[in-house]
């Protein structure tokens, strides 16, 4: 199944919610942080937001300041989380497929996507779209699943993973991905790939970060240790030109 068919079931939206309150999950100690970071300042800005989820991002942003706030989220569930977090604000929750929406042109000052484009098969595609909803030089800023963690699942076998195996990292496409008690299915790009992809679709890439951990963000020790192993997540930085060439 895709993502969104997995986050539509009763059963795994709960797990998922159940998992992300837990004390250091990454999604909050790594991935959040990170892309604080590269957002930066945000006064003013027009943001849309790919594969929103419950929209807590969002309300970030507009509690920051940013003019507007656009969520697309596929999953049923996760768009009425997430217009349930952005009640009385002037954000809005579009549920659509991010693969078929109609971008509208240079609508957006900022881009982002956390730990969704690794669901989309066609990212040149995407891409296209995303780079014309972008106002000169605006900005995507998204992550994914880092390359050695989506290469192989083998070690994804056991309840609590100690050792990451890589292997096939350059046999890349479609993977099928253990997940909160079911499979989902995933395309394995290499760290190559994504930059590439970005540099073909128009985008100056300015950043990227592999997912280096902040010791100040994790109460455990043990937790923050185990998570200097490896790198969870890629993040990319992408300026569209401020003029057509």
């Amino acid at each position: 199944m895709d993502g969104t068919q997995l986050f539509n079931q009763e059963d795994s939206f709960l797990r998922y919610m159940r998992r992300r309150e837990k004390r250091d999950n990454p999604n909050r100690v790594i991935e959040r942080p990170i892309m604080t970071q590269m957002v930066g300042a945000v006064k003013g800005l027009d943001f849309l937001d790919l594969g929103c989820g419950d929209a807590s991002f969002g309300q970030l942003l507009l509690q920051q300041g940013c003019q507007s706030y656009v969520g697309l989220e596929g999953a049923t569930r996760m768009a009425e989380r997430g217009r349930e977090c952005l009640k009385d604000t002037p954000g809005k929750i579009v549920e659509t497929d991010i693969t078929t929406w109609d971008y509208p042109p240079e609508q957006f000052d900022r881009v982002l996507s956390s730990l969704v484009l690794h669901y989309v098969k066609d990212i040149p595609q995407l891409l296209k779209a995303i780079v014309r909803t972008l106002r000169p030089g605006g900005r995507l800023i998204f992550s994914v699943e880092h390359p050695v963690v989506t290469a192989c699942f083998k070690s994804s076998e056991g309840h609590r993973r100690e050792n990451w195996l890589v292997d096939d990292y350059f046999c890349t496409g479609e993977r099928v991905k253990p997940w909160l008690g079911s499979e989902v299915k995933i395309y394995h790009r290499t760290l190559e790939d994504w930059y590439r992809l970005l540099q073909e679709s128009g985008l100056i890439v300015e950043n990227i970060r592999e997912s280096c951990p902040d010791r100040r963000q994790f109460t455990s020790e043990e937790e923050y240790q185990r998570r200097k192993r490896i790198p969870l997540y890629l993040f990319l930085q992408g300026r569209k030109p401020n003029t057509d060439k």
